[in-house]
């Protein structure tokens, strides 16, 4: 069952590339970016909220939360619509390029009529745009950089939003009680030009003490993120950081093959629901069969342990980082 904070999350990012498309107010449009990750992120069901707790959200202004209770009451929003018809589908195909810009895909659409990434490709190879206004040889060549990078990466994203997306959750870890450094890591450290995954160092924080479905996969909808895996493994063992078993028929976060992997470097993990409604609990059995499937016990699972030994695994971890944090 698809959380209706997801919904709402698709709906928004939709409103924002449309505007950048028709040329729209551009910080407009990353202002509904910015929304939409919250949106989709929050705990809360925004399908229970009313404006004022709407609010509440990070990034979420009166407009947005005009908008958000206008799609929760009537399944649209009237201004999305109003721009879909402006907008050939082929040309919201064409953004998807991340070389690519919304006003170049508008040009392509409609002087050249190129509604689709193949066609693109076949036009560029053919030498249809060289010549064209505001294309020139180094445009064209960028365009099947770009096209590379879409069909090699899949999912990624473009090194400026994962740099911006990662600030803005170092800002907010940082400022948890006990956070002696927070920092991201991995590929955006490295600045490669796509960015599957924001790796943030939360195992040796003293009070993250499990890793919620490490790699973020929705089954059917997306794939897992890319990440050196038993690099987090062995992180999360040396921290003593749990990893769930997410049970959600969507998202069986972690996999039988990563738990297996995972509990060979000495991992423990929590096996839960990923509940947000009472009807959801009754998700448990497919978070243990995944869990057994993986060859886990009770003695790998955190939430199987009497209350005191629960208490002592967390409180270890805390006295741990507060040592280190003293030394230095």
């Amino acid at each position: 069952m698809v959380r209706p904070n997801e919904v709402v999350e698709r709906v928004l990012h939709e409103y924002a590339d449309l505007m950048a498309i028709t040329g729209g107010d551009a910080h407009r449009a990353r202002a509904y970016e910015k929304a939409a990750r919250v949106v989709g992120g929050y705990p809360a069901d925004v399908s229970a909220m009313d404006e004022e707790s709407l609010r509440e959200i990070p990034n979420v202004g009166a407009s947005i939360a005009d908008k958000i209770l206008e799609f929760l009451g009537t399944g649209r929003i009237r201004a999305v619509e109003e721009l879909r018809a402006e907008v050939p589908g082929g040309v919201v195909e064409l953004t998807r390029i991340p070389t690519l810009g919304p006003k170049k895909a508008m040009v392509l659409y409609s002087d050249l009529g190129i509604a689709s990434i193949e066609e693109l490709r076949d036009a560029v190879e053919a030498g249809m745009l060289t010549g064209h206004r505001g294309f020139g040889a180094k445009t064209a060549e960028n365009i099947l950089h770009g096209i590379t990078l879409l069909e090699r990466g899949h999912g990624r994203s473009l090194l400026s939003d994962a740099t911006e997306a990662a600030e803005e959750i170092v800002t907010a870890l940082s400022r948890v009680k006990g956070c002696v450094r927070c920092t991201y890591a991995g590929s955006l450290r490295r600045m490669r030009e796509t960015i599957g995954d924001v790796d943030v160092r939360a195992c040796e924080h003293p009070y993250v003490t499990v890793i919620g479905h490490p790699t973020t996969r929705l089954l059917g909808r997306r794939p897992p993120v890319e990440a050196d895996f038993d690099a987090v493994f062995r992180a999360a063992a040396a921290t003593g950081t749990a990893l769930e078993v997410n049970g959600f028929p969507d998202r069986l976060d972690l996999s039988d093959e990563l738990i297996l992997r995972a509990r060979r470097h000495g991992v423990k993990f929590a096996v839960n629901t990923d509940a947000h409604a009472v009807v959801h609990l009754d998700h448990l059995r497919y978070g243990i069969g995944t869990a057994q499937r993986g060859w886990l016990t009770a003695e790998d699972v955190v939430n199987t342990w009497p209350l005191d030994r629960l208490e002592d695994f967390i409180g270890a971890k805390r006295r741990r980082r507060a040592k280190v944090a003293h030394r230095r």
